[in-house]
């Protein structure tokens, strides 16, 4: 597993095109750095925004970072346990076959138990909050650079 701790001068040569599963609209100012950077960045608040942008240009991803604590809505309210994010994961992998170093997590859950389930899931790409802007900018450059 790479917990993000080191800083990596890894800016791509290109933009990058994100999705960023989040729904606490505090978090907005760590997309900073990706922003000033001119990456394109769709924001989604929960997993029914998420599964309509991966329905509709999943491969054109070279990033998706998602929060593991989300509301439960559409079928995710059938998950069981308490990160629907862990659920929707497996549903990104499973369903919309996205590997898994094009994933990076951004969570304020520093579980190892969690962090074990993200590993068996083959997701490295780890960072807790509270965190920088400037160190949410080096691991989505990371799992860019290494998907």
């Amino acid at each position: 597993m790479m917990r993000i701790e080191e800083s990596e001068s890894i800016k791509p040569n290109k933009q990058l095109n994100i999705l960023w599963l989040e729904d606490q609209l505090i978090f907005e100012s760590l997309f900073y750095v990706i922003d000033k950077d001119g990456n394109n960045v769709d924001r989604a608040r929960d997993t029914v925004q998420a599964r309509d942008y991966l329905r509709a240009r999943a491969k054109n991803y070279d990033v998706m970072v998602i929060d593991l604590m989300l509301p439960s809505k559409g079928p995710e309210k059938e998950y069981k346990g308490p990160y629907v994010g862990v659920e929707f994961l497996r549903t990104m992998i499973n369903d919309f076959k996205i590997e898994p170093n094009r994933i990076a997590v951004l969570t304020i859950i520093s579980s190892e138990e969690i962090f074990g389930e993200l590993e068996r899931m083959n997701i490295e790409n780890i960072l807790v909050k509270p965190t920088t802007a400037a160190r949410v900018a080096e691991m989505v450059y990371s799992t860019a650079k290494h998907a």
